[in-house]
C-alpha cells in the first residue's frame, strides 16, 4: 500500500478523526521521512524547549524491543550528541556543529524538528528535515497548533503512526 492509504487506514482504525481530516498534509513529509529511514540515514531529533520530553519518548517508542525486533532505527536525541547546540548563537557555531555531524554521520543523516519556530528551527530549515512546526504552515511541514488543548495526545498519536509506518516500510508493506 502507499503512504496515503496507510495514513488514512491508520486514522480510521484508531478513530482519529482529526488525522483523517488532515491525512493529505502528512503524505509528502512522511513519505520522505520513511525513504530516509530505508536509505539507512540516521535521524537526529530536536525540538523547541516545551517539546523536549517528546524526543526521548519518540526514541523509546520507536526502538521498543517488545514490539519491533528486526532492527533498531538509528534515531538520536541531537541534544545528547551536541549539548552545546543550545548555546550556539552564531553561524560559526552552527557551522562547527554541522561539520562535526558530517564527520560523525558521514553526511548521511536527516533532522526531525518538533515544535515552534526558534533558533534551532533556523538551523535546520534549509536542510533535509521532517518538520512538525507549530503555528507555521509551509510546504512539507505537518502543521500543528501549539494552542490545541489536545496537542500532546496528537503528538503521541503521530509517533504511533510513524512507528507503524517505519515497520511497514521496512517489512515492504508500505511502498515509499
Amino acid at each position: 500500500m502507499d503512504v496515503s492509504r496507510f495514513i488514512l487506514e491508520f486514522a480510521k482504525k484508531k478513530r482519529l478523526d482529526w488525522l483523517e481530516r488532515r491525512y493529505l498534509d502528512l503524505i509528502s513529509p512522511l513519505n520522505q521521512f520513511l525513504a530516509n529511514i530505508l536509505k539507512g540515514r540516521a535521524v537526529l531529533i530536536l525540538s523547541d524547549d516545551e517539546r523536549e520530553w517528546y524526543i526521548d519518548y519518540t526514541i523509546n517508542k520507536i526502538n521498543d524491543f517488545k514490539s519491533f525486533k528486526p532492527t533498531l532505527i538509528p534515531i538520536f536525541n541531537l541534544y545528547s550528541i551536541v549539548p552545546q547546540i543550545k548555546y550556539a548563537k552564531t553561524q560559526t557555531h552552527f557551522n562547527m556543529i554541522e561539520d562535526m555531524l558530517g564527520i560523525a554521520f558521514k553526511d548521511d543523516y536527516t533532522f526531525w524538528y518538533i515544535g515552534k519556530e526558534d533558533f534551532l528551527f533556523d538551523f535546520v530549515k534549509d536542510k533535509e528535515t521532517f518538520f512538525w512546526v507549530f503555528d507555521k504552515d509551509f510546504q512539507d511541514n505537518f502543521y500543528l497548533n501549539s494552542m490545541d488543548e489536545n496537542l500532546d495526545r496528537k503528538l503521541i498519536d503521530l509517533i504511533e503512526l510513524v512507528k507503524e509506518g517505519i515497520i511497514g516500510a521496512i517489512l515492504g508493506e508500505i511502498s515509499v
